[in-house]
């Protein structure tokens, strides 16, 4: 915007391009805000964005785009989770298997450690 600014106070007319991707949105946002405009955008063939950058409003603000409708829960309904395929499962369930740790013994022979390098 500095660049742009001087040469337009010394009388020289032209076009400004900048390259902007998503994740700078804000920065953009700001430049329309100090210049009072809102920057026209144009997708160039050869660098095709992967997100698209959101909209601004005259006033800086970025658009955010509409959240979708959440769907409503069903309280009591439905098979309720992991537990509801358990009870309605014909087999009995298999118990789950935790290794169990080494109890430490506190007579007899000690254990030979090895000599630290």
């Amino acid at each position: 915007v500095h660049r742009i600014g001087r040469t337009g106070r010394a009388g020289a007319t032209g076009l400004a391009v900048s390259l902007v991707c998503a994740d700078e949105v804000q920065l953009l946002s700001a430049i329309e805000t100090l210049t009072q405009q809102v920057l026209q955008r144009i997708d160039e063939a050869d660098f095709i964005p992967d997100h698209r950058v959101p909209q601004t409003l005259p006033g800086g603000q970025v658009v955010k785009k509409p959240k979708k409708a959440k769907k409503p829960k069903v309280v009591g309904g439905g098979k309720g989770g992991s537990l509801g395929r358990w009870m309605e499962s014909d087999e009995p369930a298999a118990p789950t298997v935790k290794a169990v740790r080494k109890v430490p013994s506190f007579g007899g022979k000690p254990t030979a450690k090895k000599p630290a390098r």
